[in-house]
């Protein structure tokens, strides 16, 4: 789902790494924009129906910023989230995941 730039653990970590957002459509993306070099995660909360007939309403999951977290993003013993397992490593954000979903061919650009 990206990640989100501006939370204490991120800010705060000298190991992130220039991302992309893959997603290809922009309300799925709900960014305003299609694929770009900006991983933000604008959040995949979606209103009852939204994905589909009879599809629960459900907050941010906040997933992408949460990998980034127990990966390596984070400085330790700042009181805020976790520090990740591997504090030596970068982290590079690569957005796949927004509204309802994402689309596999999103998924396999991303990872090629």
């Amino acid at each position: 789902t990206g990640i989100l730039d501006n939370h204490a653990d991120v800010v705060s970590s000298g190991n992130i790494r220039s991302g992309y957002d893959m997603i290809s459509d922009p309300s799925r993306a709900a960014d305003g924009d299609g694929r770009d070099a900006d991983p933000f995660d604008a959040g995949d909360a979606v209103a009852a129906g939204e994905c589909g007939p009879g599809s629960p309403a459900r907050g941010n999951s906040w997933h992408g910023s949460h990998v980034a977290g127990t990966v390596g993003v984070g400085a330790s013993d700042n009181s805020d989230g976790i520090a990740g397992v591997a504090w030596n490593v970068g982290v590079q954000s690569i957005r796949v995941l927004g509204k309802c979903g994402g689309s596999t061919s999103d998924i396999n650009d991303a990872i090629r």
